[in-house]
């Protein structure tokens, strides 16, 4: 969204600008989201285990997994309208979960088509930079070595583990925050893909001590979630969708109906 751009001109319930949440309000939106997942828990598991069953399928198909992975924008898109039905005290229906293929569908897919190709282009920078980092002999007989079972040199390959994750999440960090609220930006106000990417990432900016505190407590629930044989995410994920919205909701929803 271009600076100069007037209220005028977007919906009347979006800020002009994001808002600034205090750090407490990540704890929050997990807090309220386990709240309201209480309330309509059997349908959040039933749209949950049917997800997790259309993702999982789509990844053992060859070439159907690739496309498949461009329908996460639009899922969670369903997930937005569902979680704003429940909010506004409407019915939650298991087919909000395929909401996002209604319209706004084009916008949705092109948020997953630009995020595939952002990941894309941050393997490839990171593998370059690793060659960069390694010299093209080491990385090159690194990765024979690793592939014929030989144990690489122990530095290179040190080097290598540690470099190579840290700078991967350090790209993909800002794909991450330009599809936080992007789907509610698109779904709910019916932004351009793009413009909706840009302003997520400013809002996300906006609140990185809030946004701080909320992923730092999604880790130690993800990893509670995982003990009991993963049965946990069965209420992480509708958490974590129905605390994306909550976060939307703060960070941009001018008191009235969305």
């Amino acid at each position: 969204m271009e600076p100069n751009q007037n209220q005028e001109d977007l919906p009347a319930n979006l800020y002009l600008q994001p808002k600034f949440c205090p750090a407490g309000s990540g704890w929050r939106w997990i807090t309220d989201a386990f709240a309201m997942f209480k309330v309509n828990w059997l349908i959040w598991i039933v749209m949950i285990l049917i997800w997790i069953a259309i993702m999982l399928i789509s990844s053992m198909l060859p070439l159907v997994n690739m496309i498949a992975s461009v329908f996460g924008p639009i899922f969670t898109g369903g997930m937005m309208l569902g979680a704003a039905a429940q909010d506004e005290g409407k019915d939650l229906r298991v087919t909000h979960l395929f909401d996002g293929f209604k319209e706004p569908l084009r916008p949705l897919f092109t948020l997953g088509v630009l995020y595939l190709l952002g990941f894309f282009l941050a393997m490839m920078v990171t593998g370059l930079l690793m060659v960069l980092l390694l010299g093209g002999d080491s990385a090159q007989q690194m990765m024979q070595g690793m592939e014929q079972g030989i144990h690489p040199d122990a530095a290179s390959a040190s080097i290598a583990m540690l470099l190579a994750p840290l700078l991967m999440m350090l790209l993909v960090l800002p794909l991450v925050m330009a599809l936080w609220f992007s789907p509610a930006l698109v779904v709910f106000h019916k932004m351009p893909a793009f413009d909706a990417m840009k302003l997520s990432v400013s809002a996300c900016l906006a609140n990185m001590l809030p946004f701080t505190l909320y992923g730092l407590m999604a880790i130690l629930l993800g990893i509670v979630a995982a003990i009991p044989f993963f049965l946990g995410f069965l209420v992480f994920f509708p958490m974590m969708f129905i605390s994306q919205y909550l976060s939307y909701k703060e960070v941009f929803f001018i008191k009235g109906s969305l």
